[in-house]
């Protein structure tokens, strides 16, 4: 079981626990099946359970000479799975927790930390001068910030509506620069040239 801790740095992932009887107990716990987490469709109900932006779906495979682990990462909004990571741990590997750091890494890079500009806007949708180069991916989030007085995004304020952070949702990616939309449709349309962006 991941934890996925959130920073204003960067996210991060603990590796909560393997061991089956932990597991077992957590997934009581929590009221699920372990067979429910590794259907996407679960993972909608479990997100609005818990208010998580993803859940990572594993499957802990026991061959005869090691264990394998499959982690899929799912959007708990719409069920869809974003990404794939697995490791192999031999029996008798000197460094099971370097396997599982490289696990970890793994996850990791499927959500790159971003920042960039709005250099355009579209309608309701905005153009962020990030793109594939970046290592931008077509699940990215990201939320608007409102430059500071002297400009900078460290002066800045998160950009907010309703009563929640303001977050655009990418729909395009090219190489140089993303298309993207505010996930919320009933709100006014709040963004700005020149705002930053910063990946969730």
């Amino acid at each position: 079981l991941i934890e996925v801790l959130r920073a204003e740095d960067s996210p991060r992932f603990n590796l909560l626990t393997t061991d089956p009887n932990e597991l077992a107990s957590i997934y009581r716990e929590m009221q699920l099946q372990a067979i429910d987490l590794v259907d996407p469709r679960a993972s909608i109900d479990y997100g609005k359970l818990n208010a998580a932006d993803l859940s990572f779906n594993g499957l802990l495979v026991h061959h005869q000479e090691g264990v394998e682990i499959r982690i899929h990462l799912v959007d708990t909004e719409t069920g869809i799975r974003h990404g794939y990571a697995d490791v192999y741990i031999d029996a008798n590997d000197p460094a099971p927790g370097l396997r599982l750091q490289g696990l970890a890494n793994k996850i990791e890079r499927h959500y790159p930390v971003l920042a960039g500009n709005v250099i355009s806007l579209q309608g309701n949708s905005a153009v962020m001068n990030i793109g594939e180069h970046s290592g931008l991916n077509s699940w990215a989030r990201f939320l608007v910030v409102e430059p500071g007085p002297d400009g900078s995004i460290e002066q800045g304020r998160i950009r907010a509506h309703s009563d929640d952070w303001l977050e655009l949702s990418v729909v395009e990616v090219k190489n140089q620069s993303s298309l993207g939309k505010p996930r919320s449709k009933s709100d006014p349309f709040a963004v700005e040239k020149g705002d930053y962006v910063y990946a969730r």
